[in-house]
């Protein structure tokens, strides 16, 4: 019986304690993107593309820094699939070669831009969830989905001039 409303106790006091920290403030917040919209987006735009709208995203939640360490790790794996595509276009000799086997190895970099599109979308959820319970009107996705469209067809061009380019050298 004393356990029972031991229990009764620990709940209703869960229940009063406030779930929101001092980092759940209103302040920082600069008219964000929903971040389920970003992770379709990303399917579309890759690593580069998606990688940089969900920086954006972090900042304009106020989550600069954490926007920068998501950039750095969709960069990384962006310039990795990148060099592997390369890999398996021209080989290492830089004759090409595989056009299908390069072929499926971008698919496998679309799936990991997914698969961290999710990921940034769940860590900006309760930031995006707190933004919108308070009548925050989002921003404006259009324009900043065509930046990441320039940004994601021209990465991988000049990421490939530069592996041609280092590929010749040696």
């Amino acid at each position: 019986m004393e356990r029972a409303r031991a229990r009764d106790e620990t709940d209703e006091d869960d229940l009063l304690r406030p779930t929101l920290a001092e980092k759940d403030d209103l302040a920082g917040f600069s008219r964000p993107w929903n971040p389920n919209a970003i992770a379709i987006a990303a399917f579309f735009l890759g690593l580069f593309g998606g990688g940089w709208l969900f920086f954006e995203n972090f900042r304009r939640l106020g989550q600069r820094r954490e926007g920068g360490l998501w950039l750095a790790l969709f960069v990384s794996f962006g310039i990795a699939c990148a060099g592997w595509v390369y890999v398996q276009r021209f080989g290492p000799d830089g004759v090409e070669s595989g056009a299908e086997l390069a072929r499926s190895t971008r698919h496998v970099g679309r799936l990991l831009a997914v698969l961290l599109a999710c990921l940034a979308a769940w860590r900006q959820a309760p930031r995006w969830r707190l933004f919108t319970m308070s009548d925050g009107r989002p921003g404006n996705l259009w324009a900043p989905i065509g930046i990441a469209l320039a940004i994601a067809l021209s990465v991988p061009f000049v990421l490939m001039a530069i592996f041609r380019a280092v590929a010749e050298r040696t």
